[in-house]
């Protein structure tokens, strides 16, 4: 083969394999399993590469677990003599610590309370004078957002022991929730909105220092706007309507593409700037989405998904760039997934990969 025809060769090849110029990786699948039951739901993972969600047991209940190196560990509940003390969980987040937060029921007739659990305890954060209340987020400082619930809901960050709640773009605290809290203290979530808007939407929210800002919406006809997380450099991901967006301080609230349907949410953000979530087909089926640099992938194109198996939503995403969320098995059940990068060949490895044949041949004709 001449030089020239070698080129032509990768070229086509490339071309008739558009995942070889992809920029994104091939994942490796893992189907989390279960304690027993048909379900179980991935919600969190931090960059050890622990996973955080819940899972069924064979009888009707859930618990909270963490997930690593294919061994699932139960977290219990907040009660601890059933039946009259409920040991139902769900956990929402944990950080690089290993400490986890979500929502247990102490009794099997009692509202859920926000727990912390770490060194093999589940901790009662309390409800700060409220009904309920719900953990969503931890940062590395063990800081942890959430929201309580009872005539109203109000947003707050658990810090020693301490509840301090965040005021809502109203002022009058009567709704905001807290859904992400980064390692700065930056929360993102959502709120009532100020004047016109009040009581006739919500807009996504973010609390930094003193702070409350209004991060708008995509459209004046959307209902609401929702943000969903929030990473190191404060951008922030969540919904508008229907329709996933981006924020930055620079550039404002910027919609994202969608997959030929007409709804989608961007959960989670790294600090690498990829984000996660899910977007409808043309069909309307919800797909597990990457958005990259501004173009949604469909993860089902680019993991080794088991066949019969839908990756439906994604939930998370670290700095290694492993996702976490939620599959639809064969016989049509909620799994909790997690896909890992595979490393490709670098183009330079593989095209060298493909010369080298050409040129030994070459050589063995000139001895």
């Amino acid at each position: 083969m001449t030089r020239a025809g070698l080129r032509a060769a990768v070229f086509f090849l490339l071309l008739a394999n558009p995942r070889l110029m992809a920029t994104i990786p091939p994942f490796s699948f893992e189907d989390i399993p279960t304690f027993g039951g048909a379900i179980s739901v991935a919600q969190g993972i931090n960059d050890a590469g622990q996973v955080v969600g819940f899972a069924r047991h064979a009888a009707v209940s859930t618990t909270g677990f963490i997930y690593q190196d294919g061994q699932l560990t139960n977290l219990g509940g907040l009660g601890s003599n059933p039946p009259f003390g409920s040991t139902d969980s769900d956990a929402r987040a944990i950080n690089s610590s290993g400490q986890v937060v979500g929502i247990s029921e102490p009794t099997t007739s009692s509202p859920s309370h926000a727990f912390l659990y770490q060194n093999g305890s589940m901790q009662d954060l309390g409800t700060n004078g409220e009904n309920r209340s719900i953990a969503e987020d931890i940062n590395e400082d063990g800081a942890i957002a959430g929201w309580t619930l009872s005539g109203r809901q109000s947003a707050f960050v658990w810090e020693g022991g301490n509840f301090r709640e965040l005021q809502s773009i109203a002022g009058n605290n009567q709704f905001s929730i807290a859904r992400a809290i980064n390692d700065k203290g930056t929360v993102a979530g959502y709120s009532d909105a100020a004047a016109p808007d009040f009581l006739l939407d919500r807009k996504a929210t973010l609390w930094r220092g003193d702070e409350i800002i209004d991060l708008g919406k995509l459209s004046t006809s959307h209902s609401g706007s929702f943000a969903f997380d929030v990473n190191e450099n404060d951008i922030v991901v969540g919904r508008s309507g229907f329709e996933p967006f981006v924020w930055t301080e620079s550039n404002g609230m910027v919609g994202l593409p969608l997959l030929g349907g007409d709804r989608g949410d961007a959960v989670a953000i790294n600090n690498g700037g990829l984000i996660v979530g899910y977007a409808s087909l043309a069909d309307g089926t919800s797909v597990a989405t990457l958005w990259r640099d501004g173009v949604a992938y469909n993860l089902n194109n680019f993991a080794a998904v088991l066949p019969g198996w839908r990756l439906s939503s994604a939930a998370d995403i670290n700095e290694a760039g492993q996702i976490v969320g939620t599959a639809i098995s064969p016989d049509g059940n909620a799994r909790g997934f997690l896909l890992t990068p595979i490393p490709e060949p670098s183009m330079l490895s593989f095209t060298l990969i493909l010369i080298f044949p050409v040129l030994h041949r070459g050589r063995r004709r000139t001895e």
